[in-house]
């Protein structure tokens, strides 16, 4: 864990991804947010929505992603999807797979906006190669 509080995981916890404009979490942007939360292991609740980059998607992003330019143009911004993410995830414990990728990302948009963002992070990959070792790679599929 990453900046462990001492939280008990069977408690609370958002499992989350995202999906960008490219891999460079100084310049790219997010297209959209998926997560789900759970409370003693159920899922209570969930959030999902696009997030308009405000420039046009690379087409290797839509060919690898399936999300176009028509899918984002009445979505929100990130100023303002963020807010509501963050609202969503509380204190929660946060679980990604390879999450140094997505909470970069939120956290340059966070610190962006002036907000504070110091969970405690379970990065599912770190937990995968401790567990299946001899795995010939972490990927989610």
């Amino acid at each position: 864990m990453k900046d462990d509080k001492g939280q008990d995981l069977d408690a609370e916890t958002v499992v989350f991804d995202i999906e960008t404009t490219g891999v460079a979490k100084h310049k790219d942007k997010i297209i959209e947010i998926g997560a789900v939360k759970l409370r003693d292991n159920e899922i209570v609740d969930r959030y999902s929505v696009f997030v308009n980059p405000e420039i046009p998607l690379p087409a290797e992003i839509i060919n690898l992603t399936h999300i176009t330019d028509d899918m984002l143009t009445d979505a929100d911004v990130i100023e303002n999807e963020l807010k509501r993410f963050l609202e969503f995830c509380g204190d929660a414990v946060i679980v990604a797979h390879n999450a140094a990728f997505d909470t970069g990302f939120i956290k340059r948009f966070a610190l962006e906006q002036n907000i504070e963002w110091k969970p405690t992070i379970v990065d599912t990959v770190e937990i995968a190669k401790s567990v299946l070792p001899d795995l010939k790679n972490y990927k989610l599929d």
